[in-house]
């Protein structure tokens, strides 16, 4: 009761600074409980598995342009086990992609994998139904977690029920052989179903060294192991005498856990995280509670002069330091529990809007032991660093000076005071400056030119028209698609229409070598079939030679390239050169050179391309241009054509514009998280000047009321309170802009293509800044400076 008693009265006096008070400090722990939160999700990734650390990814090099990915050949984990059996064990799956699954009436859309059989025994899956170990030896065989089981069958027993599957292998028959366990939220192995390896493979999988798409898990018994059955997968693409591959690619072992932090691999089974900015985060996260407690330590001695002669009585009375101080510390105990409590139903609202914007599916952060360690952690810190520094301060001097209201030589306490608020505000600045650039770089890589003319162009993605049954199936059905929407094109707004194997901002597939017939010089390029619309459609200029002809038999023996790799071979001209692909003695011409187009983000520097006449290549999309106002009816149009030759195959189609925006989605939460963490940062800043403005206008009472006697102004008045944090301002200003300027100038080297770093945006945030301040202060130098003089002068 004593101590509720003593937080009860220090309510009482400081009034709206104990609530402005604790307000402030569960600002400051939301703030580094989602931070927190984020970082335990993060870095819990695959810890349900007991040997991770025994288990690794295989990703290759290209040693051509030094990419990693995480793609290896389709026979790798095959020729890995056979030829080294017994010196670790390998397992190989497939990106997980939505397929198309036919139970009698009913249509789903199932995220599935193919995958080794022993993939189960690496990931420790748990069964419900069923074995790891046989559940994938048949051909046809499947395993479905437990919400596919019921997603898919309700509350019959699925364990031999069979279901049909749309494969880019045609239509598939597979049997259900297990139910295992939902996978945690936290593992990059999401699917819902794992199917046969050589069911979903062709026939002769063992022979498609050019199919990168597999991911490979090894397991070893430790480090010396790894090493060596790392040396020994580097041998296997010469002992295959691998086509198309060998000698382009070196292949590295990384661990398990370690590649949920790997943004520079490509073609990751689930998006991956940067560890710098996990690290930078937990910075942010720490630093954010300690000016929170700062803040806290700021009011407290702020109010404690207002509080001097009590402490000197109860000193009087016999009241011993060390007591005062252990009161002080009960007290500010309560307040930071409180604050907790704010702080957790705070963060609970927050969370679910947190969760989609960081992409943390279903984590509930209470179900994991550690968020409890860290809420208590959190008090016990937040009570400590807020309160013990202010119990020391406050009951240091003796009674005598307390009871003569003696405030003593307290400069260098006012100079710490001074430091806090200009290192509040320099990072608020540098904060603001962050955001503003980030938004700026966003807005300029959306409105930047990729070399074609993205706007009004639409995708139909047609390669689930393939049929393995029938090899000609998807050529034919494109041509007679191409042809119907060709004869009722106008009238539904359609512009221009082709048909191409990629689009750009949907990503590149294909890469072949290249070799430069004249010094055999060799290149990685990304390659891509279209026919002699494309060029057209998307406007990309041909600025050298011709484009491809449907008249020249001839021109399915030719290529094009473009601006980059033309400078790459050295060339002044194409005139008679050929280009080797493959191998260096298969030469082909080069007819015509197209101008330099983003494929990608732009982030990334245009690659060197070759373009393959329709005749060398599956098309996988149509592509056309419609007028803006008839978009929605040409895809109409469209889907009815697609639903007359498709046999019930889903329509999907894409506004290329669209796709290229969404390729930005990182830097655009990058910047939303950075915005949430500069409001809070500003927020905690501005309790940080009201602390320090409580403190000036106490220290300097005697003097306002002098100045007022004398005939001082209210404006005036508030001129003189306002002016050191003006300054301060001004100084947090000149030390944020250089390490922004630094920081912003680092972080757009990870772009290809980039804003300036524009001199407004540092005038911009240097304005808010002080804008934020006067505001902040203003309001309380206006009642300082309103008051009646005679209430502060009576008491001196």
């Amino acid at each position: 009761m004593n101590t509720l008693k003593l937080l009860k009265n220090s309510f009482k006096k400081e009034k709206e600074f104990g609530v402005l008070n604790i307000f402030g400090l569960s600002v400051g722990m939301v703030m580094s409980l989602l931070i927190i939160w984020y970082l335990q999700y993060q870095t819990s990734f695959e810890s349900h598995i007991p040997e991770a650390g025994k288990i690794y990814r295989l990703i290759s090099k290209d040693k051509n342009d030094g990419k990693l990915s995480f793609g290896s050949p389709l026979p790798m984990a095959h020729a890995i086990q056979s030829d080294y059996p017994g010196d670790g064990e390998v397992a190989a799956l497939s990106n997980t992609e939505l397929y198309p699954v036919t139970l009698g009436e009913s249509k789903f859309n199932i995220r599935a994998s193919a995958a080794t059989e022993n993939i189960f025994k690496l990931l420790n899956t748990y069964f419900i139904v069923g074995s790891g170990e046989t559940a994938l030896t048949e051909p046809g065989s499947s395993v479905i977690t437990q919400s596919c089981a019921h997603k898919l069958f309700g509350q019959e027993n699925p364990v031999g029920q069979a279901f049909n599957m749309e494969t880019y292998l045609g239509d598939k028959v597979f049997t259900v052989r297990g139910i295992m366990k939902d996978p945690p939220v936290n593992t990059e192995f999401q699917a819902e179903m794992y199917l046969s390896w050589k069911t979903m493979n062709p026939s002769d999988w063992e022979k498609n060294w050019w199919w990168s798409g597999t991911h490979i898990l090894v397991k070893v018994l430790n480090e010396m192991q790894k090493a060596d059955m790392e040396q020994k997968i580097n041998t296997i693409l010469e002992r295959h005498q691998a086509p198309y591959v060998n000698g382009r690619f070196d292949y590295q072992l990384i661990p398990l856990k370690d590649s949920h932090f790997r943004t520079d691999i490509e073609n990751p089974l689930t998006t991956p995280v940067s560890s710098r900015l996990l690290w930078i985060l937990a910075i942010v996260a720490v630093f954010i509670i300690v000016i929170a407690c700062v803040n806290f330590i700021n009011l407290a001695i702020g109010q404690s002069e207002r509080n001097a002669k009590e402490t000197g009585i109860c000193k009087v009375l016999g009241a011993s330091r060390s007591r005062l101080a252990i009161n002080f510390l009960i007290v500010t105990f309560q307040k930071a529990l409180i604050a907790m409590g704010i702080a957790v139903m705070l963060a609970s609202l927050l969370f679910g809007q947190f969760q989609k914007l960081t992409f943390m599916k279903d984590y509930n952060p209470f179900l994991v032991p550690a968020t409890w360690i860290v809420l208590f952690g959190m008090v016990v810190l937040s009570g400590l660093l807020s309160g013990l520094y202010p119990a020391l301060i406050i009951t240091r001097p003796n009674p005598v000076d307390l009871l003569s209201n003696k405030k003593g030589d307290n400069r260098s306490q006012y100079n710490s005071r001074e430091i806090l608020v200009v290192m509040q505000f320099s990072i608020a600045i540098f904060l603001i400056i962050t955001v503003l650039f980030i938004s700026k770089q966003i807005s300029f890589m959306k409105n930047h030119s990729v070399g074609f003319n993205k706007e009004g162009l639409v995708a139909v993605n047609i390669s689930s028209l393939e049929n393995p049954n029938d090899e000609g199936a998807l050529q034919r059905k494109a041509e007679i698609l191409e042809q119907e929407i060709s004869k009722r094109a106008l009238q539904n707004g359609i512009l221009t229409l082709g048909a191409t194997e990629g689009i750009p901002g949907d990503g590149f597939r294909n890469g072949f070598t290249v070799y430069n017939p004249d010094n055999l010089n060799s290149y990685t390029a990304t390659s891509v079939g279209i026919d002699e619309n494309f060029s057209g459609v998307i406007e990309l200029p041909v600025i050298e030679g011709r484009n491809f002809s449907a008249g020249l038999a001839s021109d399915k023996e030719t290529i094009l390239i473009n601006e980059t790799l033309k400078r790459m071979l050295g060339w002044s001209s194409i005139e008679n050169k050929q280009l080797a692909i493959f191998s260096k003695d298969n030469k082909v011409n080069v007819i015509g050179v197209f101008k330099d187009l983003n494929i990608n983000s732009l982030n990334q520097n245009i690659p060197p391309m070759i373009y393959r006449y329709k005749e060398n290549a599956y098309p996988q999309y149509l592509i056309f241009r419609a007028k803006p106002e008839q978009i929605s009816s040409s895809l109409a149009m469209v889907k009815r054509e697609w639903e007359k030759i498709s046999d019930g195959k889903p329509f999907n189609s894409f506004n290329v514009a669209d796709r290229f925006d969404t390729m930005y989605g990182n830097e655009e939460r990058l910047s939303k998280i950075i915005g949430a963490f500069c409001l809070s940062a500003v927020l905690l800043s501005c309790f940080g000047l009201l602390a320090n403005i409580a403190f000036s206008i106490n220290r300097r009472s005697k003097e306002i009321g002098v100045r007022k006697v004398n005939g001082a102004k209210i404006s005036e008045i508030m001129t003189m309170l306002n002016n050191d944090f003006v300054k301060w301002v001004a100084i947090a200003f000149i030390i944020a802009c250089p390490i922004a300027w630094y920081a912003m100038h680092k972080w757009l080297e990870n772009f290809a293509y980039k804003t300036e770093l524009s001199w407004w945006i540092f005038v911009l945030a240097g304005l808010l800044a002080l804008g934020i301040a006067l505001l902040t202060v203003s309001w309380q130098s206006w009642k300082a400076a309103t008051r009646n003089p005679v209430e502060v002068l009576r008491n001196e």
